[in-house]
């Protein structure tokens, strides 16, 4: 369907086209030949005028040769310059009102439309410049976005970095300082232990007996625990 259109447009521009040149070619044609005969209508009256002045201007009597010196050269006896700058300010005194009334209105409309345009870009400008300074607090507040958006995609992974790396060593500082509690706690236990020990064997020549509190409940608890057990094997007996 759309190929037909095209064929139907096609077909139609070039029916218009020749039919615009044969119009075209026809109205040459006709004022060529309008030309032609005004043409030979010019020159005929021309061949068979100039050779009758000549002839009139040759054989007339009573003819004023100061007025008209020649074929075709006929002076008129008044000055021409004076009646055309007089018809000029004859014409100029009764169309000047006039003309400047109409140049008065037509001075007052141009004013009116200049004012009227200058209102109009006026109030456009100031709407444009409204606009284009919202436009720019818009693009400088996506800009602005946009950096911060850029600042916070790059300082995110660095700050959870830092955290981590922080905790890690507040950990590593907690970790070493109960190692070194315990390893001090040790110390001190062993120490004790040497210094009860020697205190022990100071008193009583011998550490056989010397056991710590702990030890002696654990001791004890054994014992009533297989105290315990010989009741019930004697019973089962």
């Amino acid at each position: 369907q759309l190929w037909e259109e095209i064929q139907q447009q096609r077909r139609r521009n070039c029916l218009r086209v020749h039919f615009g040149g044969l119009v075209a070619g026809v109205q040459l044609a006709r004022d060529n030949l309008q030309t032609a005969l005004q043409h030979h209508r010019c020159c005929t009256m021309a061949i068979a005028f100039y050779p009758w002045t000549e002839w009139t201007y040759a054989h007339s009597r009573g003819l004023d040769r100061k007025q008209w010196k020649g074929p075709r050269r006929y002076e008129v006896p008044y000055n021409r310059k004076r009646v055309d700058q007089f018809s000029r300010r004859r014409v100029l005194r009764f169309l000047f009102p006039l003309w400047r009334a109409a140049t008065s209105k037509s001075a007052g409309a141009t004013r009116m439309q200049r004012r009227v345009q200058s209102s109009f870009v006026r109030v456009h400008l100031v709407a444009w410049k409204t606009v284009s300074s919202h436009c720019r607090e818009l693009r400088a507040d996506a800009v602005e976005r946009w950096q911060e958006r850029g600042r916070m995609l790059v300082s995110l992974p660095f700050q959870a970095w830092f955290l981590y790396v922080d905790r890690k060593r507040k950990e590593r500082e907690d970790a070493d300082r109960l190692i070194e509690q315990h390893r001090r706690l040790k110390i001190r236990q062993l120490l004790w232990k040497i210094l009860r020990t020697w205190r022990h064997q100071a008193v009583f020549g011998r550490v056989e007996g010397l056991y710590s509190r702990t030890e002696l409940m654990r001791s004890l608890a054994e014992q009533k625990t297989h105290s315990k057990a010989l009741e019930q094997q004697s019973r089962e007996f």
